[in-house]
């Protein structure tokens, strides 16, 4: 029985009166649902065919939340690539894994009219896996809604490339949830 597995890390959250840490659960019984859950949503909007009209979504690059270090930080332990021997830590990988669920959440969120060019699937599914997988001190963030509505060429390139990168990370975190409950 997997039953209900706590983690608690150490979270740096800024508030009125300076800082304070705040814990952040996983929480088994949900985890691997709703990571799963959340790279399917990403794999069905990348296959939206309407949502890149005028270019090959597939052939484009895509963007990486440079800003973490997900992938070495949540090395299996005692991982050793290309000369550098990483050394597991939990604490660090949770942490960094929340920063880019957070990353790819406003930068989806970002795209103007978003709601309407993506639906609620994958800005929900992140809601879910950051709720109730890792308990997140991360609250919603307001909706931005665009009195323009803009789908031009550079927007369409730009949340391919940010969707591309997300599904990628999604892959990583899927793993690293596994990987981690496998542990225990």
């Amino acid at each position: 029985m997997m039953g209900f597995l706590l983690l608690t890390i150490s979270f740096w959250h800024l508030s009125a009166g300076g800082l304070i840490v705040k814990p952040v659960n996983l929480n088994a019984s949900t985890c691997v649902t709703l990571a799963s859950s959340l790279f399917s949503s990403v794999t069905r909007t990348l296959a939206v065919d309407d949502l890149f009209k005028g270019l090959n979504c597939t052939e484009q690059s895509m963007e990486i939340n440079a800003r973490t270090h997900t992938l070495s930080v949540c090395a299996p332990q005692s991982t050793t690539c290309a000369g550098h021997t990483f050394t597991f830590d939990r604490d660090e990988c949770l942490l960094n894994i929340l920063n880019d669920l957070n990353f790819y959440r406003r930068a989806l969120q970002s795209h103007p009219d978003y709601d309407v060019v993506l639906g609620p699937a994958v800005l929900k599914s992140i809601d879910h896996l950051m709720q109730d997988c890792f308990s997140s001190p991360f609250s919603a963030l307001t909706p931005k809604v665009s009195a323009h509505p803009e789908n031009t060429f550079d927007e369409r390139l730009r949340l391919c490339k940010t969707l591309r990168g997300f599904h990628a990370r999604t892959i990583t975190i899927n793993r690293i949830i596994r990987y981690l409950l496998s542990q225990e």
